[in-house]
Parts: C-alpha cells; sequence; structure tokens
C-alpha cells in the first residue's frame, strides 16, 4: 500500500509547487511590470525636467526680449520727441530765412534808391530842375509870402533870391544855390 499512499501525497505536492511556481512568476511577473513602471517614471521625471529647464530659458529668453522691446519703445519715444524738436527748428528756420528775404528786399530797395540819387545828382538831371518844377507852384508859394510875380526880385530888393536860397536848403540842395528862373511868357 505504499504505492498507492504515495501517490496520493505527490499529487497535492505538485499542486502546491505549480501555486510556487506560479506565485514565483506572478512576482517575476510584477518585479517585471515595476521596473518597467519605474523606467517610465524615470524618463517622465527627464521629460519633466528637460521641460522646466526649456520653460526656464524660454522665460529667459523672454524677459531678454521684453527688455529689448522696452528699449526699443524708449528710443522710438527719443526718435519722436528728436522729429518734434526738429520740425520746430526747420519752421523756426524757415520763418527766419523769410523774415531775412524780406529784410534783404527792403536794404535792396533802400540801395537802389541811393544808388538812384547818386545817378540823378551826377547826371545833373537835377540842375535843369525841370523834372522837380510844378509850373505855377513857385508863384503861388511868391504870392503866399506877398514877394510877387517871378522876376520882382529887383523891385523887393533881393528878397526873392533870399526866399528861393532858404527854399532850396530846407529841400536839400544847399545854400547860396538859386535854380530858379522865371517862366518865359
Amino acid at each position: 500500500g505504499g504505492g498507492i499512499g504515495g501517490g496520493a501525497a505527490d499529487p497535492g505536492k505538485g499542486v502546491e509547487l505549480q501555486e510556487v511556481r506560479a506565485a514565483s512568476e506572478l512576482i517575476q511577473f510584477g518585479r517585471g511590470k515595476i521596473k518597467e513602471t519605474d523606467q517610465s517614471i524615470a524618463r517622465s521625471k527627464e521629460t519633466v525636467a528637460k521641460t522646466i529647464e526649456i520653460g526656464a530659458q524660454t522665460a529667459e529668453a523672454l524677459k531678454g526680449q521684453t527688455v529689448q522691446m522696452e528699449r526699443i519703445v524708449d528710443e522710438l519715444d527719443e526718435i519722436h520727441f528728436s522729429m518734434k524738436k526738429s520740425m520746430k527748428l526747420i519752421k523756426d528756420l524757415t520763418r527766419g530765412l523769410a523774415t531775412d528775404k524780406c529784410i534783404l528786399t527792403l536794404l535792396f530797395i533802400v540801395v537802389m534808391g541811393v544808388i538812384a540819387i547818386i545817378a540823378v545828382k551826377v547826371a545833373g538831371v537835377d540842375k535843369d530842375d525841370k523834372v522837380a518844377k510844378i509850373p505855377g507852384a513857385r508863384r503861388l508859394l511868391m504870392a503866399d509870402y506877398g514877394m510877387g510875380a517871378p522876376g520882382a526880385g529887383a523891385v523887393n530888393g533881393g528878397e526873392e533870391d533870399e526866399f528861393v536860397a532858404l527854399h532850396h536848403e530846407a529841400a536839400g540842395m544847399g545854400r547860396g544855390r538859386s535854380t530858379y528862373s522865371s517862366p518865359r511868357h
């Protein structure tokens, strides 16, 4: 009977062995999965660390760009201010040039007038005094002073010649230079 009884005990041990092997395999399988999970977590940690590093670099780049943009805005404000100042200066210069042109024009007119007066004096046009004479004006002027008609100077004792000399002196023609001639009838 030992063979029968021993045969009956073997199947129970075999089941236990199978269970131990199955448990051992399950433990090995679980350990493999844990190892894979740990590796996956390590890779995820590396990815997160790289992402944080890239994020820090991006934040630093953005900070640098923000500073650069602020400088650009400041420079644009400076350029805008300079442009306003330049436009005001150009307006002032233009106004000054217009004023200078007016002054130069007036100065030119004055110089031309002086040159014309000198030319008239040199040419002797004022000696004839025909241009400046207005017929009858002297007669009226002398009549107001009671000197009589032109040519009556000899009768009035030379007062007419003295009057003509004073008149010419007042007109800027010089003292003692008489250009008066009596009108011819």
